[in-house]
């Protein structure tokens, strides 16, 4: 068994850096990752020449070792017999978990999230994963029914269903 963090954990961590840097700048969720990445960079400038202060060349690392990680994770889903679930479908699951409230708990797919032609590969990889069914409910018309494993897995992303 691996002591190493898996990918759920790094963005965790990576959370709690952002959280950190909102509250002490007040800056909106919708800002904060770029304004956090630009100050970051005024940092590397005052930094230059100190090894390691780099932005372009950490930025570069940062990307060897996210793509690194991702294959990681998705050979240690594999392992485990799991559906590996892309960034896009997680973020795509998150939508439609938090609009869960606005349907009685059970999202009308297409209602305020989904509807676009990606979504039928992301609702497939979802249930794929265990983490939804699909009820018709009329004639045309299907809703997400989130399963015990998927109520779990939004709990994980900050959405209690």
């Amino acid at each position: 068994m691996s002591t190493e963090p898996n990918n759920t954990t790094r963005a965790g961590w990576a959370l709690e850096a952002i959280n950190a840097f909102r509250r002490e700048t007040r800056t909106d969720d919708c800002d904060a990752l770029g304004d956090l990445l630009a100050n970051l960079m005024h940092l590397c400038d005052a930094k230059r020449g100190q090894e390691g202060w780099d932005f372009d060349a950490m930025l570069e690392r940062a990307r060897s070792h996210y793509r690194e990680e991702f294959e990681e994770g998705r050979a240690a889903f594999a392992e485990e017999g799991e559906t590996f679930l892309t960034p896009a479908v997680v973020a795509r699951f998150v939508a439609y978990a938090k609009d869960a409230g606005n349907w009685g708990g059970n999202p009308v797919i297409g209602g305020n999230v989904g509807g676009d032609p990606a979504d039928k590969g992301y609702l497939a990889n979802m249930k794929k994963a265990g983490l939804i069914r699909t009820t018709e409910y009329e004639p045309g018309d299907f809703c997400i029914e989130f399963t015990d494993k998927g109520r779990a897995f939004a709990q994980q992303h900050g959405v209690a269903l």
